[in-house]
């Protein structure tokens, strides 16, 4: 574990933390700093043959035989591509123990990736596949949604929607996507489908409102 803060940790969970933690910002290098902490501690023990990285408001889809099964199919590491061109990806990945031998196999290959990040880019969504592929330049990987999120097209948003159960369509994407885990949930969610209500729709138009809402109110 690498909480941002450790005073508010509960007991039970504090045997975990690892010996270096890194003050960290939003979208900032040191992001990636503190994931490759957690990455060299769980690698020394040798019977870690996958690395997941899991956020707080993060909840498991598959109980742990489904989720080893799954695991155990796949002969590559995972990544979401978010956009190809950039080798931008979900940093909610799950990297076989290999990869993981090779991004920390050489710190001087950190800077060169951090180098071709743009300005007010995400480092956590451009670094690891950008990292892997520098180092090993036919790096294959498998290209699925291992953490399911969603964000609502038609507008500027800053945060992606927010869990408290599933719409059916949320089910039929976590199914064909073979979601192992949902990112963004209320401590309250439960992973069952949504009764169905009436809609009420509010559309708020402020500073961050683009193009018309049609397309957003059809989604």
């Amino acid at each position: 574990i690498h909480p941002k803060y450790p005073e508010k940790l509960d007991s039970t969970y504090s045997k975990f933390v690892i010996p270096t933690l890194i003050q960290t910002k939003w979208a900032d290098k040191s992001i990636i700093y503190a994931t490759l902490e957690l990455l060299k501690t769980a690698y020394k023990n040798t019977d870690n043959q996958w690395f997941i990285l899991c956020s707080e408001d993060m909840y498991p889809l598959v109980d742990y035989t489904n989720l080893k099964s799954y695991l155990d199919s796949n002969t590559l590491s995972i990544f979401h591509t978010l956009d190809a061109t950039k080798n931008k990806t979900s940093q909610f990945w799950a990297l076989k123990r290999e990869d993981v031998k090779l991004i920390l196999s050489d710190p001087r290959a950190y800077d060169t990736v951090f180098r071709s990040v743009p300005k007010k880019a995400a480092y956590d969504e451009l670094f690891f596949l950008s990292l892997l592929k520098q180092l090993k330049p036919n790096y294959r990987f498998t290209d699925s949604k291992f953490c399911y999120v969603k964000w609502i097209g038609g507008f500027i948003s800053r945060h992606p929607t927010v869990f408290n159960c599933l719409l059916q369509q949320d089910v039929n994407a976590i199914t064909s996507n073979h979601s192992c885990f949902i990112r963004k949930t209320y401590p309250t969610f439960k992973n069952v489908e949504c009764s169905k209500k009436p809609l009420t729709i509010l559309v708020v138009f402020g500073s961050e409102s683009t193009g018309n809402c049609e397309q957003f109110i059809m989604d």
